[in-house]
C-alpha cells in the first residue's frame, strides 16, 4: 500500500500541473476572446452583461457551409429553417429560442454587418441570401440573445446577430478556390489584399449557383439560384489617434420563385452599400466613433417590384473613468429609410420613415465580483412615434471560470411603412395589410 501511494504522488503532481496549465490556457483564451456587441465596447466575452456566443473564422471554415444561415443552425438557442424547396431558394429563416416562427418573416432580431443594420425598411426583416457579405470575408459572428434595442435599434426583442468582417492585411496576397457538387451546386471565390503606403485594402468576390431541387415526383422545382457578391474594405490611419475605414459592396442574385402567384417565375435582387467609419482617440480610455452608411436594394420580380433605400448616421462616445471601474457609452443616430413599391403602396409608391435616436449605456464595477449595467434609449420615428427601450443586467463572478447573470430589458417593435400605409394590389383585388 505504501509503495502504491508513493507511485501515485508523482502522477497526482502531474495532474495538478496539467490542471494549472489548463487554467492558464483558458484564461489566455478568454482574454483573447474580445467582443463588442453586448455593450458597444471591446471587452472579454466572459464579462459581458448579456451572454455572447461567438462563431469564429476557424469554425466557419470547418463547417463547409454554403449558406450564411447554416452557420447559426447548431448554436445554442437558435432556430434555423429553410423555406419550402419549391419556393424561394434564398429564404433562410433565423429565430431565437424557437419563437416567433411565422411562415416567412422574423422581425424581432437585429442583424448587423460591421455595425451597420441590414434590416429592410419595408418589412423589418433580413433577406439572408441577399446580405452583402461573403463567408470568406467573415472574421467572426457574435450572437447576443435577449433584448438589445437600448444599444442599437428597435425590433431587437429576441437578440442581435453581428457579422464582423476581416480587416485588410499589410502584406500583399491573393487566393482563389472552387467547388462543385450535386444539385448543380458550384461556388468560386477569389480575394486579394495589400497596402499602398499607409492605405491597406481587401477585395473579394464570390459566385454561387444551384439548380432547382428535385422533388419526390422527380420534377425539378423552380428554386434555382445564381448569386454574385463583391466587397471592398480599406483602412487608413492619418495619425496615431485616428483611423478611417471604407466599406463598399453589393449582391446580385437571381432566384426561382413561385411563392406569390403559384406560377414559376424569378426574382432579381440587386443591392449595394457604402459605409465610412471614423474612430478617434480623445485621450486615455476615451474614444469617439462616427459612422455614415447608405444601402440601396431592389427586388425586381415578375409579380412584385420593391426598392428599399436607407441612410444612417451614427455618433457614439466611449469613456472609462473612476480608475476604470466605470464605463460609459452614449450616442445618437439618425436614419432615413424609404420603401417604394407600386404593388404594396398603390397611389403613392414611395413611403418614408425618419428615425431619431439617443442612448446611454453605463457599466459599474461595484466590487471585484459584482458588475451592474444600465442602458436606456429614446427613439422617435414617423411610423411608431416616441418609444423607449431599456436594459438592466447584473453580473456576479462566482469563480474565475464561472459567472452568474441576471438581465431584464424592453425592446419595442415599431410598425414598418408596410404596416402603416401598405396595401397589396394584384389585378382587380386589393387587400389591406
Amino acid at each position: 500500500m505504501l509503495r502504491l501511494l508513493l507511485m501515485a504522488c508523482p502522477l497526482s503532481s502531474n495532474l495538478f500541473g496539467a490542471s494549472a496549465a489548463g487554467n492558464e490556457a483558458l484564461q489566455f483564451f478568454e482574454e483573447e476572446a474580445q467582443v463588442i456587441t453586448a455593450s458597444r465596447r471591446r471587452q472579454s466575452a466572459r464579462d459581458t452583461p448579456l451572454p455572447v456566443d461567438v462563431i469564429t473564422e476557424e469554425e466557419i471554415r470547418a463547417s463547409g457551409s454554403l449558406n450564411l444561415w447554416d452557420l447559426l443552425r447548431f448554436r445554442v438557442g437558435m432556430d434555423v429553417l429553410d423555406m419550402n424547396p419549391q419556393g424561394f431558394s434564398g429564404m433562410g429563416m433565423v429565430s431565437v429560442r424557437g419563437f416567433p416562427r411565422p411562415r416567412s418573416l422574423v422581425r424581432q432580431i437585429l442583424i448587423l454587418i460591421d455595425g451597420r443594420s441590414v434590416i429592410t425598411p419595408l418589412r423589418s426583416n433580413a433577406n439572408w441570401e441577399q446580405l452583402q457579405v461573403q463567408l470568406q470575408d467573415i472574421e467572426r459572428i457574435e450572437i447576443v440573445r435577449g433584448p438589445s434595442a437600448a444599444l442599437f435599434d428597435s425590433n431587437a426583442a429576441l437578440g442581435t446577430i453581428h457579422i464582423i468582417t476581416k480587416k485588410p492585411g499589410k502584406a500583399s496576397m491573393a487566393s482563389a478556390s472552387a467547388l462543385g457538387g450535386g444539385q448543380g451546386i458550384r461556388r468560386a471565390e477569389a480575394m486579394g489584399e495589400g497596402a499602398l503606403k499607409d492605405f491597406s485594402y481587401r477585395f473579394s468576390h464570390t459566385h454561387r449557383a444551384q439548380a432547382g431541387t428535385v422533388v419526390p415526383s422527380g420534377v425539378r422545382a423552380n428554386d434555382f439560384l445564381f448569386s454574385n457578391k463583391g466587397n471592398f474594405r480599406g483602412a487608413w490611419a492619418p495619425d496615431d489617434a485616428t483611423s478611417l475605414e471604407l466599406f463598399a459592396g453589393g449582391s446580385w442574385d437571381t432566384l426561382g420563385d413561385n411563392v406569390v402567384t403559384g406560377v414559376p417565375s424569378q426574382d432579381r435582387f440587386r443591392s449595394h452599400f457604402q459605409m465610412l467609419k471614423m474612430e478617434r482617440s480623445l485621450g486615455t480610455n476615451s474614444t469617439l466613433e462616427v459612422m455614415a452608411a447608405r444601402n440601396d436594394d431592389t427586388d425586381d420580380g415578375d409579380s412584385v417590384d420593391i426598392r428599399n433605400l436607407q441612410y444612417d448616421l451614427d455618433v457614439l462616445h466611449r469613456i472609462g473613468w473612476g480608475e476604470d471601474r466605470m464605463h460609459t457609452t452614449w450616442g445618437a443616430s439618425y436614419r432615413y429609410a424609404s420603401a417604394e413599391s407600386t404593388q404594396f403602396f398603390p397611389g403613392e409608391p414611395r413611403q418614408r420613415n425618419e428615425v431619431y435616436r439617443g442612448f446611454i449605456h453605463q457599466s459599474m464595477k461595484a466590487s471585484r465580483s459584482l458588475t451592474v449595467t444600465l442602458a436606456g434609449a429614446l427613439e422617435d420615428s414617423d411610423t411608431g412615434g416616441l418609444e423607449a427601450a431599456y436594459q438592466t443586467a447584473v453580473l456576479y463572478r462566482l469563480t474565475d471560470d464561472h459567472r452568474l447573470r441576471f438581465a431584464h430589458g424592453l425592446a419595442p417593435t415599431l410598425p414598418t411603412p408596410l404596416d402603416k400605409y401598405g396595401a397589396v394590389q394584384q389585378g382587380p383585388t386589393r387587400k389591406t395589410i
